[in-house]
């Protein structure tokens, strides 16, 4: 799923998706060669289970025991139990921390779709400054949204609604990308991007797909496939910033700027200086 969210074990016993922690052995897993049964390395000496004996869609860990529904083999990116074919499921395809997993009848839908990462194979976390090629930003470092429509006003927030308005310099009209959550955080609020029925604001960070943006080719992408957009066209201060299908209009490109590298002469348009930009003239008295 988006978030890539990573199996726990919650509670001693449930089973949930939960954004990966390096330190939380719940977190970690391996298959028992003795017993062919997936155990914890929090709690080896339980195995994942399908409870009440398989009669359930409930998953948990439980005291490895061997049988059918202790018995999970991987098989084109889905955990599967070798004698029923149900799937390890998030359930209700709900991407978010602490939701639920359950087993399902397969059916191959991402939520039914899993990664197996060695810890050998691991990669370092990124760090502050770093380059994150998959959501085209770099981590932690500071940055304005700005748009590519003539007046190039920057995003900015008021009161939970983000607008378009000229530079202020106010921390309302700055940004960063947050490694853990992977979401856009406004630097006044510590809120992250989000949209609800096609408007865009700031909320309290759920990693939820609706706060998840990429940015691509001059376009701030939902991991969903929307695209962020100047609502109705206008180019006008105050204007409300939403989400709509992908149409490659002006009114959806946006240039990020980065804090340590912002220039606002590079923002200047031809009507605020007076001149076309590049070709060539005479001065006359």
């Amino acid at each position: 799923m988006p978030m890539q969210r990573v199996l726990t074990v919650s509670g001693g016993r449930n089973l949930v998706v939960r954004t990966h922690n390096r330190q939380d052995n719940n977190q970690i897993f391996f298959l028992d060669p003795a017993t062919k049964t997936i155990k914890s390395v929090a709690q080896n000496t339980k195995s994942l289970d399908i409870q009440n004996s398989g009669s359930s869609n409930n998953l948990q860990i439980w005291t490895t025991n061997a049988r059918w529904f202790q018995l999970f083999k991987y098989d084109n990116g889905a955990i599967v139990n070798i004698k029923d074919g149900r799937a390890m499921d998030v359930s209700g395809n709900h991407d978010r921390e602490n939701q639920n997993v359950i087993v399902a009848k397969r059916h191959n839908n991402v939520n039914q779709q899993w990664d197996i990462v060695y810890l050998d194979a691991l990669e370092a976390p990124l760090k502050d400054g770093e380059w994150w090629a998959e959501w085209g930003m770099y981590v932690g470092k500071e940055f304005s949204i700005v748009s590519k429509m003539p007046g190039q006003r920057y995003l900015d927030v008021r009161e939970n609604n983000v607008v378009i308005n000229k530079r202020s310099g106010r921390k309302t009209q700055k940004w960063v990308f947050d490694y853990t959550s992977r979401t856009i955080l406004n630097v006044a609020t510590k809120k992250s991007l989000n949209f609800y029925n096609n408007q865009v604001d700031v909320r309290t960070t759920t990693s939820q797909w609706n706060q998840l943006f990429r940015y691509r080719a001059e376009m701030m992408v939902n991991v969903k496939g929307k695209v962020m957009q100047v609502d109705n066209n206008k180019d006008q201060e105050g204007q409300n910033v939403g989400v709509s299908s992908k149409a490659g209009t002006r009114n959806q490109k946006w240039a990020i700027l980065y804090t340590s590298d912002e220039d606002p002469m590079k923002l200047k348009t031809e009507a605020e200086f007076g001149f076309k930009f590049g070709r060539p003239f005479y001065i006359v008295s």
